[in-house]
């Protein structure tokens, strides 16, 4: 659905490019994680519980062989991602591998492809939420990679060959006096390499576990996210001069020009007035209102016209935020957020 629109946004763009009467803006948007931790979850522990993968300097990369992470680079780009989010008010790490488990690259050793990981007894639990001194523990249990032929496509030579890294993480996270983990992620994610001769197993493993921190944090977290959303420029001064306002990220007076474009004028004029004014409050967190003026704008536009389409494409963005939004709001009240 999301490249549909973003699509839909680029192709009704380029058709109006031509009269110069509709822009994009992108901006930075705040998206809900796909979990919700309890508001008394305020400082948490990031445990290296991964089995110990060694001699990963020995060897050479190949594909359709599968490798085990590094648990110690994943536990501490996790523990960084997090902490720099400022989420939690404390991001703790162990220096300590809980599991005992070796992996030998050297040795061709794997685990099952099915292994769930070395899931942490509630007295291992109890143990570590103390010493740590946290409410919940991050353990991350696995991160397998398995490599396989790919392509990529480049505009200059056409098709090259690639090593595909499909890689899989468990992560668990556990509160104190628990039987099970309180919850489980896993979030595969494709990353690929060049080959070449200096390209080692170590290189993989490392920039593998490396990698998945990042995958990992929009499950976890509320992340930032480019957005983009047209808005109708020029056609009669007022508009044009909203337009340099707005690109000077002065929403107000645009907002005050839109606003008189609205009220003193009718038909086509008003309808791209109130769309515009539909974008600067829903950019205010005030999505009824975003939505009263967008139904203003859909009456006011002629039936399968190009301006319907825009507003009917809007209108499935504004649906698709306002089912986020709760979750979004209570993802933040911790900071005592009440939009």
């Amino acid at each position: 659905m999301k490249n549909s629109l973003w699509i839909v946004s680029m192709v009704l763009t380029y058709f109006f490019s031509a009269c110069t009467t509709i822009n994009t803006l992108y901006f930075d948007k705040l998206e809900p994680a796909q979990i919700s931790f309890p508001n008394s979850v305020r400082k948490v522990g990031i445990v290296n519980n991964m089995p110990l993968v060694t001699n990963s300097e020995q060897g050479w990369v190949q594909t359709d062989v599968v490798l085990e992470g590094d648990g110690k680079v994943v536990a501490e780009a996790l523990a960084q991602q997090i902490a720099s989010t400022r989420y939690f008010d404390e991001v703790v790490i162990s220096d300590s591998a809980l599991c005992s488990l070796k992996v030998s690259l050297q040795e061709g050793q794997t685990l099952k492809e099915d292994w769930q990981g070395n899931m942490l007894s509630m007295e291992q639990v109890n143990e570590w939420t103390d010493k740590l001194g946290v409410d919940m523990l991050f353990s991350v249990e696995r991160v397998r990679i398995n490599l396989k032929k790919g392509v990529e496509f480049t505009n200059y030579i056409g098709q090259v060959s690639v090593i595909d890294g499909i890689i899989t993480p468990i992560l668990r996270m556990y509160i104190p006096n628990r039987n099970r983990p309180f919850l489980s992620v896993t979030k595969k994610d494709t990353i690929y390499w060049h080959p070449n001769v200096k390209l080692s197993l170590a290189d993989v493993v490392k920039e593998s576990s490396e990698h998945i921190a990042s995958v990992l944090l929009p499950v976890l977290l509320p992340y930032w996210e480019e957005a983009a959303r047209n808005y109708y420029d020029g056609g009669s001064v007022d508009m044009r001069d909203a337009g340099v306002y707005l690109r000077e990220d002065n929403w107000e007076e645009a907002y005050a020009l839109w606003k008189k474009v609205y009220e003193s004028k009718k038909g086509k004029q008003k309808m791209r007035a109130a769309f515009n004014l539909a974008l600067y409050h829903e950019l205010q967190g005030e999505l009824e209102q975003s939505e009263k003026y967008l139904d203003v704008a859909f009456q006011l536009a002629k039936p399968n016209t190009t301006d319907a389409v825009l507003i009917q494409t809007y209108r499935i963005q504004l649906d698709s935020l306002n089912k986020k939004h709760q979750q979004l709001r209570i993802q933040m009240n911790r900071f005592g957020n009440k939009k």
